[in-house]
């Protein structure tokens, strides 16, 4: 299913979401610096998609969150979602010091089991890249379905 559509159903459907947020900090010399926080606003499910709206404002250096694809969404039952790669930004690119918002569109429906789903940025990379943050974020879910 679209984006547009998907926005549409949700708005349709009035599902409720849920917020959580992140910094993701990388060791500079003799500091610690913000790479990027993450802030997710919104999330949707439908027969055949979960959707997931992000706000992600990098720090000092230009970041990637889903290079290789490692933009990654598990639930608490071991679930994968395959990401469907942003449009225009299939790395989910966000230059320093600048905010973008994502509408992230992964394949298949939450389990109705579910309680928590887990966002996980560049899942693969070493942490330590200032311009890879490998960030998990822990999203409860328990009640998205009623």
């Amino acid at each position: 299913m679209a984006m547009a559509a998907a926005r549409t159903w949700w708005l349709l459907a009035a599902l409720v979401l849920l917020g959580g947020a992140a910094l993701a900090q990388t060791a500079g010399p003799g500091k610690a610096d913000p790479a990027v926080l993450l802030d997710v606003t919104n999330v949707f499910t439908f027969p055949d998609t979960t959707g997931i709206s992000l706000t992600a404002t990098a720090g000092a250096r230009d970041v990637r969150l889903n290079d290789a694809g490692g933009l990654t969404l598990v639930d608490d039952l071991g679930n994968r979602h395959r990401l469907v790669p942003p449009p225009g930004n299939p790395q989910a690119a966000v230059p320093a010091g600048q905010t973008q918002r994502f509408d992230l569109e992964f394949i298949g429906p939450v389990s109705r089991r579910a309680t928590t789903l887990f966002l996980t940025t560049n899942t693969g990379h070493p942490a330590g890249d200032p311009t890879l943050p490998v960030v998990t974020l822990s999203i409860p879910v328990a009640g998205l379905h009623d």
